[in-house]
C-alpha cells in the first residue's frame, strides 16, 4: 500500500482533486490510499474528493486537527495555516503506518511513484529534494546552519513516520515555530529545515520539478545542473511553485497544460476557469492589451533546456563584461576634458619627441582600446533585443521598431530637458576640471 498525504482547507480542495487524478492516473496497478489532512471541509469538498477515489477504486481517508494547533504560526496571502497539517502527520495518521509520501496541492504526479515510495533513506527522518533557492546563503545565515546540511523544498516529503515519532519531531518543529516567529521568512519550510537539516535524504530533482528549474537557477550550484536539466525535462513530479497557479487565467507555466490534462478528468473539468490571481485580472488586461497591440506575446514560448543553459553562459559573460566597458566608454568621452593634452593625432613626429607627442601617443592608445566598448554594447543589446523570438517577420519587426521608437522619443525628451537645464552648470563644471 502507498500512503500519500496532502493537507489542504476549501481553497484548494479542486488542486488537491487534480493532484488526486494524476496520482491514480498514473498508478493504476498500485494500491494506494490518500490521506487528506484538514481543519474541516464542506460537505460539498469531501463528496467531490470521494467520487474521484472511487472512480478510480482507491482509498480515501479525511483526517481532521484542530486548527487551534497552528493559531499561533504565521501566515501570509500566498501560506495558509493549512501548509502545517504535514508537521503532524506523523501524530494523528495510524500508529502502524511507517511510511508515508506528503505532496503539496500544487503539484501533478507524471509516473508511477513506486520507486520513490520505496527509496532506501538510511533511517534519515524524511527524503526531499533541494529548494529552487537551495544554495542561497541567505538561508543558512538566517537559520544558523552549514550550507553543506542544504535546504530543502517541504513541497515534497517522504517522511518515516517511525523515526518522526521516535525523535518527537512534530513536536520539536512546532517549538522552533513558536520560538522563531519573527525569523522564519518561507515559514513552516523554513522551520522543517532548521529542525531536520541533519536527518534528510537528498532525492533527485525530478521528483519535485520546481518552476525555477525550468526558467532561470540564480541559486543552484552549477554542480547540480545535470540533475536540474533532467528534472526540467523529465519529471516525475511537477511542483508548480510560482505564486501564479495552473488554475489562474494569467498562468503561462510550460507544463500548465500537462495540469489541465488532469484538470479535465475531475468533475470541475467541466468548466471553463476564469480564475485570477490577486491582482491578476489588471495584469492581464494589460498583457492583453500589449498582445493586440503586437508588443509582446501574451505566452512566451517555452525556453528548451539547452537554449536555457546557452543563454545563462552567454549572460554571465555579458554581466562580467559591462563594468569594464562602461568604464571604457566613460573614459572615451571624460579624457579630452580631464586633460586638454590628451588630443590624439595620428601623425606623429618621432624625431622631436615633445609632452605633446607624448599624450598623443598615449591618446591614440587609449581611444582604441576604448572603442570596443561601443560596439559591445551595440551588438549585445540587438542580441538581447531579439533574443528568444520565434521568427524575424515584418510583423516582428514592426513591434520590436514600435518599442524602440517610443524608447526613443521618451529618451530624446529627457535629454533635450536635461541640457536646456544643465548646460550652463555642465559648462562651468568642464571650465573647473580644466582648470
Amino acid at each position: 500500500m502507498i500512503h500519500i498525504v496532502c493537507g489542504i482547507d476549501d481553497k484548494f480542495v479542486m488542486p488537491c482533486g487534480v493532484l488526486m487524478s494524476s496520482v491514480f492516473e498514473n498508478n493504476k496497478n498500485e494500491q494506494i490510499e490518500f490521506h487528506v489532512i484538514t481543519a474541516g471541509l464542506k460537505n460539498e469538498s469531501t463528496n467531490s474528493l470521494q467520487k474521484i477515489a472511487d472512480n478510480y477504486n482507491q482509498r480515501l481517508s479525511f483526517v481532521v486537527v484542530d486548527e487551534v494547533v497552528f493559531k499561533d504560526c504565521p501566515t501570509n496571502t500566498y501560506i495558509s495555516a493549512a501548509a502545517y497539517n504535514r508537521i503532524l502527520a506523523a501524530n494523528i495518521l495510524p500508529p502502524d503506518m511507517k511510511r508515508c509520501l506528503y505532496l503539496d496541492a500544487d503539484m501533478i504526479v507524471t509516473r508511477n511513484v513506486r520507486d520513490l515510495y520505496n527509496v532506501n533513506m538510511d533511517n534519515a527522518a524524511v527524503g526531499v529534494v533541494i529548494d529552487q533557492s537551495g544554495d542561497d546563503i541567505r538561508h543558512f545565515n538566517r537559520l544558523g546552519y552549514s550550507r553543506e546540511k542544504g535546504y530543502f523544498n517541504s513541497g515534497l516529503l517522504l517522511m518515516d513516520l517511525e523515526v518522526w515519532r521516535e525523535k518527537e519531531l512534530p513536536n520539536k518543529v512546532l517549538e522552533y515555530i513558536d520560538s522563531h516567529k519573527g525569523n522564519l521568512q518561507f515559514h513552516d519550510q523554513d522551520a522543517l529545515n532548521a529542525v531536520l537539516y541533519d536527518d534528510t535524504y537528498y532525492l533527485p530533482m525530478k521528483y519535485n520539478s520546481q518552476f525555477s528549474f525550468l526558467y532561470k537557477n540564480p541559486y543552484i550550484d552549477k554542480s547540480r545542473w545535470q540533475d536540474m536539466y533532467e528534472a526540467a525535462e523529465h519529471p516525475v513530479i511537477i511542483h508548480y511553485t510560482n505564486k501564479i497557479k495552473p488554475w489562474h487565467r494569467e498562468c503561462i507555466h510550460p507544463y500548465k497544460d500537462i495540469w489541465f490534462e488532469y484538470y479535465k478528468k475531475t468533475e470541475w473539468g467541466k468548466n471553463k476557469l476564469r480564475v485570477y490571481s490577486k491582482k491578476g485580472y489588471m495584469k492581464i488586461l494589460i498583457k492583453e492589451f500589449l498582445n493586440k497591440c503586437g508588443i509582446r506575446k501574451l505566452n512566451p514560448p517555452t525556453m528548451l533546456r539547452e537554449e536555457f543553459y546557452k543563454f545563462y553562459h552567454t549572460s554571465l559573460i555579458v554581466k562580467w563584461l559591462r563594468l569594464p566597458m562602461a568604464l571604457l566608454v566613460i573614459f572615451i568621452h571624460m579624457t579630452p576634458h580631464l586633460n586638454p593634452h590628451f588630443t590624439p593625432v595620428y601623425s606623429i613626429d618621432w624625431q622631436s619627441l615633445s609632452p605633446d607627442n607624448i599624450y598623443s601617443i598615449i591618446g591614440i592608445f587609449f581611444n582604441n582600446l576604448c572603442t570596443v566598448a561601443v560596439p559591445f554594447f551595440f551588438f549585445t543589446a540587438g542580441y538581447y533585443f531579439f533574443f528568444n523570438t520565434e521568427k524575424i517577420d515584418k510583423d516582428t519587426y514592426k513591434s520590436k521598431m514600435i518599442v524602440i521608437i517610443i524608447h526613443n522619443a521618451i529618451s530624446s525628451l529627457c535629454v533635450m530637458d536635461y541640457y536646456n537645464n544643465h548646460s550652463a552648470h555642465l559648462v562651468r563644471s568642464v571650465q573647473n576640471v580644466r582648470t
